[in-house]
């Protein structure tokens, strides 16, 4: 077999140790690389038949039409990452050997997709470095087989502090805005290791000068994370810039993890980011606002509201930085579940109908004065929601837009 990893101690025998992945096999672009009416891809097929077995060196695979592909080796670079022509729909394989079983944390970045042992994964191809899954693995040797689409992979597996962990790498925080005392919505991962679903729990949220206040963490899953919605009660003092909150997860009054972060306090005429919980899952989304510049409006009408859809890797709060405030409206820009999430189709397209109903009670702004707009894949956005919701804005106007 060949040799598939280096382990990197990175601590003292009282401490954990990381395991770097460095080297592997991989399989070069395959048929079903790019979207098709038609799923091929021999290698799952192996998988779904059960004819899969971890491949060696120079191992082909028949991929149709009389061609085939070899299994080459391939090594990660100084800094950790895979790269090469392989990682543009293909696939990388590595194993794992441990002394014993346990439940490590696999913290990679650049797949759509990950086998552990033949169980799917969710991958995480865009980079965003939050996908950290509790991946149970046995003694022995460990397969990670990994669908690669955008050309480089990097994967380590971790292990965990503790069996329930909060993950703050990833939080929907909102903004406190001064003068909107209340309670404001929020969201933190929650990672369990174990083999039992967790069930009453729940998370307190204290400091900050803010009043303390409990929320029940919904069911979690054996070796799942969950982001988990959380409340704050946002009675903040007017001179604060921010708020150093301490949430603590708890079993019953057991505190079994703990972690710290800052709201930001904005004024009203301030850009700032709001929260809901979502109709559409029961998920905590936010969306961004220029707020209008403070005054009389010089029409005497009422505020008017842009929706504003952003591009193919931005996110909503680069969005509104880039309007100044309007004496005549608010700046608004949903999210669109992610820097890329659904080209503003399907659930984006929703999402977006959502924030701008709340955005519209928010802000109290005129709805016949609605406008939608946005750039490149919010472009499209503009399109395809302004026709599919055509009744709800006064004029759309996309910009570098695709159909």
């Amino acid at each position: 077999m060949f040799k598939t990893l280096t382990v990197l101690l990175v601590s003292s025998l009282s401490f954990a140790q990381d395991i770097v992945v460095q080297e592997g096999l991989a399989m070069s672009e395959l048929p079903r690389a790019r979207r098709s009416p038609v799923h091929v891809d021999p290698v799952e097929a192996m998988l779904v038949g059960g004819s899969w077995r971890t491949p060696r060196v120079g191992d082909e695979l028949a991929i149709g039409q009389g061609a085939t592909r070899s299994w080459r080796v391939i090594r990660a670079g100084e800094d950790g990452w895979f790269r090469g022509p392989a990682l543009r729909g293909g696939y990388v394989v590595t194993t794992v050997e441990l002394d014993n079983a346990r439940t490590m944390i696999l913290d990679a970045q650049g797949h759509g997709l990950v086998y552990v042992n033949g169980v799917p994964r969710a991958g995480d191809p865009y980079n965003y470095g939050f996908v950290r899954l509790p991946v149970p693995l046995r003694a022995g040797e460990n397969e990670l087989l990994f669908r690669v689409t955008r050309g480089r992979l990097r994967a380590t597996l971790r292990e965990p502090r503790a069996p329930i962990t909060l993950d703050t790498g990833d939080m929907t925080l909102p903004d406190l805005v001064e003068g909107e005392a209340g309670i404001y919505d929020a969201a933190v991962v929650v990672t369990n290791t174990t083999g039992q679903w967790q069930r009453d729990l729940s998370v307190v949220v204290s400091g900050g000068g803010l009043p303390t206040i409990e929320s029940v963490v919904p069911p979690i899953g054996p070796y799942a994370l969950r982001k988990i919605p959380f409340r704050v009660n946002g009675a903040v003092e007017p001179a604060t810039e921010t708020c150093e909150v301490t949430i603590e997860l708890r079993d019953g009054p057991d505190v079994i993890d703990q972690a710290t972060f800052s709201l930001r306090v904005r004024r009203p005429d301030d850009r700032h980011v709001r929260t809901f919980v979502s109709d559409i899952d029961g998920s905590v989304q936010y969306y961004a606002v220029t707020p209008a510049a403070p005054g009389e409006q010089p029409d005497g009408r009422d505020i008017a509201l842009v929706l504003s859809l952003h591009g193919a890797g931005v996110e909503a709060t680069g969005q509104v930085d880039a309007y100044n405030n309007k004496s005549w409206g608010h700046i608004v820009a949903p999210t669109n579940r992610r820097h890329y999430g659904f080209d503003w189709e399907d659930w984006g397209r929703l999402d977006t109908i959502e924030v701008l109903r709340h955005a519209q009670r928010t802000l109290k702004s005129d709805p016949q004065r609605t406008y939608l707009t946005g750039h490149s894949m919010g472009g499209h956005g503009t399109w395809h929601v302004g026709v599919t919701f055509p009744d709800q804005f006064a004029a759309i106007g996309p910009s570098a837009a695709w159909i």
